[in-house]
């Protein structure tokens, strides 16, 4: 029944993880929960946005752009292509 179950993103159903293959950022999975610092020092080869929680998104997403999104503890909780 539609409306019952936790909602898709909720803390008891955790999100399926992000298809990285667009934008070759499956590599760089090993980044989530690492602090931010650890972009600085990895080579990445494809163009980057690094998403605060403070950053305005733009539009159109570009499906060859590998995004980071960081917490407001300075955390990668988030890697997605777009």
């Amino acid at each position: 029944m539609a409306g019952c179950g936790p909602a898709a993103n909720s803390p008891d159903r955790p999100a399926a993880p992000e298809d990285l293959t667009a934008c070759a950022a499956e590599p760089y999975r090993g980044l989530l929960g690492q602090d931010e610092d650890r972009l600085e020092t990895t080579l990445i080869l494809a163009p980057v946005r690094v998403i605060r929680p403070e950053t305005v998104v733009d539009w159109p997403p570009l499906p060859n752009r590998i995004n980071f999104e960081i917490s407001g503890t300075g955390q990668i909780v988030r890697i997605f292509c777009g």
